[in-house]
């Protein structure tokens, strides 16, 4: 039982332009079988078109509308012609395929607010008081930082995920952004069922966004100095009196000097890991060379 043959009836179709600039099409197709019992999906799903499609007739091609109905009716006493029906209308973008895995993602930003400790003022000098002493405690400012979200229908999700992507940096370029810029949240999946598909699940991605990365840079601080014999710390003293709020270190253990230039750590917290398994950049790619269309259908 199959469909053997398909022609488009050239006569009869239609193309329409209201001044809101919206297209709508017909076009219309007979179908033959070779059994009466092939029925109305099998003769609809013949047909080199499905509902999502844009419209295309030759070279002609019109991004703004959209294949949104597909009819098939038994015209003769045989059963084994049919006349198929294709309309077009409208591009809707909420529009989604069929099958659920292969609906676009959402994709947002968003922001969230933290607080950090300034040790820099916006000049990029270091932040003290009149003595010359860095505050104790230590100054804090908002820090916002840029939030993405992602919300992807999969065919699977590993309950592992979770564990092994939260609170890890990006291992190499995510989204367009740099290194050990972007942290992972714990990943979120909701097992959802649709008629058509069967069960898929629906899983969430967060990433915050740290453009000066996430490794952390303190200022190298303390009331303690390593020994002059490279054994042990000490108190640092000041008049034989241990002093009670840190000083400067130069980056090797000891006091810096007055004169000298303070000396930012640098602590590697966040495990790096690769977020490419997921394939996400791909939608980021996707986006970068999206070109909107023009209304009225233009290029």
């Amino acid at each position: 039982m199959i469909v053997t043959k398909i022609r488009e009836i050239r006569t009869g179709r239609e193309s329409v332009q209201g001044k809101d600039w919206k297209r709508t099409y017909k076009r219309t197709f007979k179908v033959e079988t070779d059994d009466p019992y092939v029925g109305g999906k099998t003769v609809r799903e013949s047909l080199p078109l499905a509902i999502g499609m844009p419209y295309q007739f030759g070279a002609e091609v019109d991004m703004g509308a959209w294949v949104t109905n597909i009819s098939a009716t038994c015209d003769t006493d045989d059963g084994k012609q049919w006349t198929c029906v294709v309309d077009y209308g409208p591009y809707d973008a909420n529009q989604q395929p069929q099958d659920p895995t292969q609906w676009v993602p959402n994709i947002s930003w968003g922001n969230a607010a933290f607080q950090k400790i300034i040790e820099k003022d916006k000049d990029d000098n270091e932040v003290k008081n009149s003595a010359g002493v860095p505050f104790n405690p230590a100054l804090q400012a908002d820090d916002s930082r840029s939030v993405l979200s992602i919300t992807w229908n999969m065919k699977h999700f590993e309950d592992t995920w979770s564990d092994t992507y939260k609170d890890k940096i990006n291992q190499s370029t995510f989204w367009g952004r740099a290194p050990k810029t972007v942290k992972c949240t714990p990943i979120n999946g909701v097992r959802k069922y649709n008629p058509d598909y069967g069960w898929y699940w629906e899983v969430s991605f967060e990433f915050h966004v740290k453009e000066e990365t996430w490794v952390f840079k303190p200022l190298d601080a303390g009331m303690y100095k390593i020994k002059d014999d490279g054994t042990d710390i000490e108190a640092i003293t000041k008049n034989g009196v241990p002093i009670t709020e840190p000083v400067p270190l130069d980056g090797s253990g000891k006091p810096m000097p007055k004169d000298g230039t303070p000396t930012y750590l640098e602590i590697e917290y966040y495990k790096e890991i690769d977020f490419g398994v997921f394939g996400l950049d791909g939608f980021y790619q996707a986006l970068q060379s999206y070109v909107p269309p023009i209304p009225g259908g233009g290029t």
